[in-house]
């Protein structure tokens, strides 16, 4: 009964982790083209301003510019950077799964961290398939 518990909160985790990647992903989408139309309309209004030949306007525009494009640039950094976190848990809640479910192909072995002629190595289980190193090991493949 336990078994399935886990399972239902790990689907859920999952669940819950890839609705918020597809809406981080549109969010990332959308500042992406708002930076760049910012961007563009910068450079518009400062080469408008100095064609006029109004310094005064083009010094107060400039800063206001650099300031905005670079408040953009931190929040698309900071949205891609929960992106990332989602991800990483979501391949921990699924990581997990697999290994409820006995299947640890997809995970290291530990192979180059044995000790040949050992005698503990082969008596523990300590490497290789279906190891404590294989069910016990974090693996971060990302």
């Amino acid at each position: 009964m336990q078994h399935i518990t886990h399972v239902k909160i790990f689907q859920s985790n999952i669940d819950k982790y890839c609705r918020s990647i597809q809406y981080l992903e549109k969010v990332l989408q959308r500042l992406s083209l708002f930076r760049a139309i910012f961007f563009v309309s910068s450079l518009v209004v400062v080469t408008i301003l100095a064609n006029a030949r109004l310094l005064m306007s083009v010094w107060i525009a400039f800063p206001f510019c650099i300031i905005g494009f670079a408040f953009l640039l931190l929040r698309y950094n900071k949205v891609n950077s929960l992106k990332e976190t989602c991800t990483s848990l979501k391949k921990i809640n699924k990581d997990e799964l697999l290994k409820l479910e006995n299947n640890l192909e997809s995970f290291p072995t530990g192979d180059s961290y044995r000790i040949e002629g050992h005698a503990y190595v082969t008596d523990l289980d300590v490497f290789g398939s279906h190891s404590l190193f294989q069910g016990d090991f974090e693996y971060s493949g990302i």
